[in-house]
């Protein structure tokens, strides 16, 4: 831990109203470390007080009231990411009350202006996929018994992200960009093809054009 101030680009973040034992500081940073892809936690390097060099694996800080136990990562976090490190920690801590987010990374309405046609249309599919996912996972929730809350809560069944898609933080609604192109590539490689319905009008439209050119036998 570290209260050295650092520029962290990209981070899984745990906030509590009161300072945590060390015991809850380890569990926080082993329950990431363990559940989150490989790969993903890293070390930054920094000096100290002394200005020799050493690495950072947690940066504690505080923001008003709260404290913050902050993971240095090394790519942004999925939604689906982020769910299993959050149960995962309330199941080693279940008397304690907290919230967890990541860097908020934004695409901004100019980057949609400038992809191209196809991409436009690729990230289209993308966010309808994350929002059927969230729409699932809400009905899951529910089901189970949870509610919305203003903090995740284990024991009151209360969780922040329980509320329709188009009220969530833009954090929370960026789209898995690989997964339909996963699905694409699997459905390739067992011999179909995926078009979009109006890449197949214009393909049909050329076919109609070459029959009524072709003369007459």
């Amino acid at each position: 831990m570290d209260d050295h101030p650092l520029d962290i680009a990209r981070y899984i973040q745990l906030n509590t109203t009161k300072a945590l034992r060390r015991r809850a500081i380890i569990d926080w940073y082993s329950c990431v470390l363990r559940v989150a892809p490989s790969g993903v936690v890293q070390a930054v390097p920094t000096t100290d007080d002394k200005g020799r060099p050493r690495t950072v694996q947690l940066v504690h800080r505080k923001a008003g009231k709260q404290h913050c136990y902050l993971v240095p990562l090394t790519r942004d976090l999925r939604d689906a990411e982020v769910e299993p490190i959050v149960q995962r920690y309330a199941e080693m801590q279940p008397k304690l009350n907290f919230d967890v987010e990541t860097n908020e990374t934004k695409l901004v309405a100019k980057d949609y202006g400038e992809i191209p046609l196809d991409s436009a249309k690729h990230v289209a599919l993308c966010m309808a996929l994350a929002k059927q996912q969230h729409e699932d996972w809400m009905r899951e929730r529910s089901d189970a018994g949870w509610r919305y809350g203003t903090k995740f809560d284990q024991r009151a069944k209360t969780h922040p992200l329980l509320r329709p898609w188009d009220q969530l933080p833009d954090r929370y609604r960026k789209p898995n960009v690989s997964l339909p192109q996963t699905l694409l590539n699997l459905l390739n490689s067992h011999g179909y093809a995926v078009l979009h319905r109006e890449d197949l009008d214009r393909l049909l439209d050329r076919l109609r054009t070459s029959d009524t050119a072709r003369p007459a036998a």
